[in-house]
């Protein structure tokens, strides 16, 4: 991430959460979510307030955004979002699944590929 952000002239990164809910394995995350708040109460309101600061916002949750329709509830909610492409169901790529030298590019939500 770091890399990231020097190679776009960015002198500092923010990380947020999709989830409240901390996990190593997604498949952990994905179990938790069926008995638990995995999104938490203020985890909206704590994505506003950084990407608000932010002069740009980059998503990039990778396909683990489709979760509960995570993705698509925070992408709104997001101030000059951009990404490093788009994973096959329209969820905005994970950094460690880019190329380096990437370019970013607008971020918006679309439809999944049927």
């Amino acid at each position: 991430v770091v890399a990231l952000a020097k190679a776009h002239d960015l002198s500092a990164v923010t990380v947020v959460n999709l989830f409240s809910w901390r996990a190593t394995k997604p498949a952990d995350l994905k179990r938790a979510a069926s008995s638990h708040d995995v999104i938490g109460r203020t985890t909206d309101d704590v994505i506003v307030e950084v990407s608000g600061r932010s002069p740009v916002t980059l998503a990039a949750w990778g396909s683990h955004g489709s979760l509960l329709d995570r993705g698509a509830a925070v992408a709104p909610l997001l101030d000059r979002p951009v990404c490093l492409g788009l994973t096959a169901g329209g969820q905005p790529r994970h950094p460690l699944y880019v190329r380096a030298g990437t370019e970013l590019q607008p971020y918006r939500v679309i439809d999944a590929p049927e």
